[in-house]
């Protein structure tokens, strides 16, 4: 459901995670040269969910929109557009339906 491709000047580790039953995935890519921060899911479990990165020096969150995308819902957040680059470091994300997190965080170099 999520194809994850690392390039440039983003490594991850790791890039992407599924839950168990695999109706929700989210990972960290990159695309046409940005870095892409995006959810996936079966069903519309949620119309809304809380996306936060956080930078070497600070902790940033976002609310942000899931839409229909053919059989699916998905969510792709720029990171460059929604988050503060805060230079070289690594960058923590994290995908939350309100307070509880969806899964593990994910993390980038810049």
């Amino acid at each position: 459901m999520l194809a994850l491709i690392v390039a440039g000047m983003l490594t991850t580790t790791p890039s992407s995670y599924c839950s168990p039953s695999g109706d929700l995935c989210y990972g960290i890519r990159r695309q046409r040269g940005a870095v892409v921060l995006r959810i996936d899911t079966f069903a519309r479990y949620f119309g809304r969910y809380t996306l936060c990165v956080t930078s070497p020096r600070r902790r940033v969150c976002g609310r942000f929109p899931i839409f229909r995308t053919g059989p699916t819902w998905s969510s792709t957040v720029r990171w460059q557009r929604q988050f503060p680059d805060d230079g070289p470091g690594r960058y923590r994300v994290s995908w939350r339906l309100g307070e509880s997190p969806l899964g593990p965080s994910l993390s980038f170099r810049r």
